[in-house]
């Protein structure tokens, strides 16, 4: 079987002498695949991401597990991992003036992405390469706008820049981090549309950290649903949410509006999210999970197989349990 471009084997994420926050998290990503990681704030999708790149804040470090890029395991905390960054992995960030540099123009901060992994390219093909890569990623008139600044784009252009600045070294896996959650309804469509159409005819592998399950369906093959630090459910995406095996995974999809018809009221979870060292190792959902019995408060679910290359942890889903969600 060939490996995964990217595999997550069990990592854990945390500070010295604190409880982790993200625990035992598991998932992988094939060539051209295109995995979303969701869940409410808080559930550790971000932190699973920033660790896998090598970016973690200040304190915290991957304390346990193993991260595989093509079958090979690798230190992300290591200075190795600065010469992946941007060339076999890239990533865009949520807010792209948080990312872009204020003081430079576009065209020199994507010539200054392509000299850092290919040092001896002539300056005036990296400019070439530049306004390739604005043409791509559809700014009009990329010539004339290459020597603009970043206040002279929209947000929706500011993002395609850096979907370009990502793409310049033709990365084999994108991460993108909420990449369209402080744009319009319009604009949101159309840069999810050309982050999925890049990575397809590039073969680039994408892991799209989002809320938004409508989003996440209309761009993905799989799913992995997060709560808490950990993965309660993933598989097929189409799958999942058509007939998903967690209460989570449930109580998420009765939480967003259907697209079909009007309703008058949306059903949200019940209870406050976990607090981790107080929960210690009860399922992190059991206080909020409406199906919940005594073992769900003092041990972990073991993840069990639900389908083809799909899983979930949850007790109701063991033989023992008797019966499901």
């Amino acid at each position: 079987m060939t490996a995964p471009l990217l595999a997550v084997e069990r990592m854990t994420i945390g500070r010295p002498g604190a409880p982790p926050v993200v625990a035992d998290m598991s998932f992988r990503i094939g060539a051209g695949e295109r995995l979303a990681l969701v869940g409410e704030s808080g559930s550790g999708k971000t932190m699973s991401a920033l660790a896998v790149i090598g970016l973690l804040p200040a304190g915290f470090r991957v304390t346990g597990g193993a991260i595989r890029f093509d079958g090979v395991a690798v230190d992300t905390a290591a200075p190795a991992m600065r010469a992946r960054r941007g060339k076999d992995v890239a990533i865009v960030f949520q807010d792209p003036m948080t990312s872009l540099n204020p003081v430079m123009r576009i065209g020199a901060q994507i010539v200054e992405a392509i000299e850092a992994h290919d040092p001896g390219i002539d300056r005036a093909a990296a400019r070439r390469r530049a306004i390739e890569l604005l043409d791509a990623v559809r700014i009009a008139k990329a010539a004339e706008r290459v020597d603009a600044y970043p206040h002279e784009f929209s947000g929706g252009m500011r993002q395609r820049v850096t979907i370009a600045i990502a793409l310049a070294n033709r990365p084999r896996l994108l991460i993108a981090d909420e990449p369209t959650t402080a744009l319009d309804v319009t604009t949101q469509t159309q840069i999810l549309a050309l982050m999925d159409e890049l990575c397809r005819a590039h073969g680039t592998g994408l892991l799209l950290i989002t809320h938004d399950l409508g989003l996440a369906q209309s761009c993905c093959d799989r799913i992995c649903v997060l709560y808490g630090g950990r993965v309660m459910e993933t598989g097929p995406i189409a799958r999942v949410l058509a007939r998903p095996d967690h209460p989570y995974t449930a109580a998420l999809l009765r939480s967003v509006p259907p697209g079909d018809r009007d309703v008058e009221w949306l059903e949200p979870i019940a209870g406050e999210p976990p607090r981790i060292q107080a929960d210690g190792r009860r399922c992190r959902f059991a206080g909020r999970c409406a199906h919940r019995f005594e073992r769900c408060l003092s041990h972990d679910p073991v993840p069990v197989a639900t389908g083809p290359d799909a899983m979930a942890a949850c007790h109701l889903l063991q033989p023992s349990a008797g019966r499901g969600p």
